[in-house]
């Protein structure tokens, strides 16, 4: 028979238990990103008036509207904002090559409604980063639906500050490991905007 102790101990060590082994988990998902500081980024097209903060998407080697993204495919947006300046502040992006600076990949889990916001990354020349949230609105431990799988690039270029982020993105269920390679985000690209190894 257990003791009283025994007893109040258990949901302390239930909990350490499952984020031990959730963590363990994680940490097959974090991946060498497919890119990484050795290519370029080159712009092929440009684009004008654009409002501050502006999110510019593509799928299939075209630009589409956010409205229309296929999630479960691989698509891409480039950031382009200015912190410094107020939202009616208008940019553009001109055509040229940006230097990359920093590689990361990153899960999100889908599901926030029962307190789970698992993360893995894994970003170039830093090494390894795994953290799990517990939300205090936890109701049990479901598993998420699926993960949004992430590789972002932030991009450095002393002409064009204000294009800062190049993330490229797709759902995927919960089993397996399913960043975006390299080829698929050139795939979801096109020709608007290449990824080149540096000097090349």
């Amino acid at each position: 028979m257990m003791t009283q102790l025994q007893l109040r101990s258990m949901p302390v060590l239930l909990i350490f238990s499952v984020i031990f082994i959730a963590g363990c988990a994680t940490k097959k998902y974090a991946v060498v990103p497919p890119v990484n500081t050795a290519y370029n980024l080159q712009v092929n097209q440009p684009f004008e008036q654009l409002p501050n903060y502006t999110r510019i998407y593509f799928q299939g080697g075209d630009r589409i509207i956010q409205g229309n993204l296929d999630r479960w495919d691989t698509y891409c947006r480039l950031h382009v904002f200015n912190r410094d300046r107020q939202a009616d502040y208008l940019t553009s992006v001109e055509k040229g090559i940006f230097d990359i600076a920093k590689v990361s990949s990153y899960r999100q889990s889908s599901d926030t409604v029962s307190g789970w916001n698992i993360y893995a990354s894994n970003t170039t020349g830093i090494g390894i980063g795994i953290g799990i949230g517990i939300g205090s609105n936890l109701r049990q431990f479901d598993p998420p639906s699926y993960y949004l799988y992430r590789v972002e690039l932030t991009l450095d270029s002393a002409d064009q500050p204000d294009v800062q982020t190049l993330i490229c993105s797709r759902k995927w269920a919960t089993r397996g490991n399913y960043y975006p390679d390299l080829a698929e985000i050139r795939a979801a690209l096109g020709d608007i905007i290449e990824l080149k190894m540096s000097g090349s």
